[in-house]
């Protein structure tokens, strides 16, 4: 008797899906590029801030660095490409499930804080 997809979730990449423990390995990696990528972009760039502020450099001489708001967008957008990824090819695969939501939910408090900030910027 031929296996059909219905029979076992052992098919890889051959067959266009991807195996438990590669969904797994996409969804940490999701998660990782949505959480720990700002903290350390925001370490690493707020330690170079520090470092030329000890050696009284002007520490506005150079403008605005928006090179870790890009990075931290990048990972932020990577993270629902690898998650839409694994929802994509796994439906059925808890992790990407609750990952979805986690997102949707994090999003959803987002976006009116981000209008709440702007607000109260635009008053100043």
């Amino acid at each position: 008797m031929e296996k059909s997809y219905l029979d076992d979730n052992d098919y890889g990449i051959e067959d266009g899906g991807y195996t438990d423990s590669q969904a797994k390995k996409t969804c940490i990696i999701s998660l990782l590029l949505r959480y720990a990528a700002p903290v350390i972009l925001m370490l690493v760039f707020g330690l170079s801030v520090v470092i030329r502020a000890m050696n009284q450099d002007d520490v506005n001489s150079a403008g605005p660095n928006f090179l870790p708001f890009i990075l931290m967008f990048v990972s932020y957008v990577l993270s629902w490409v690898l998650m839409g990824k694994v929802r994509h090819s796994r439906r059925d695969y808890n992790f990407g499930k609750i990952l979805m939501w986690l997102y949707i939910g994090d999003t959803a408090l987002l976006i009116p804080l981000s209008i709440i900030q702007w607000i109260l910027l635009m008053q100043d």
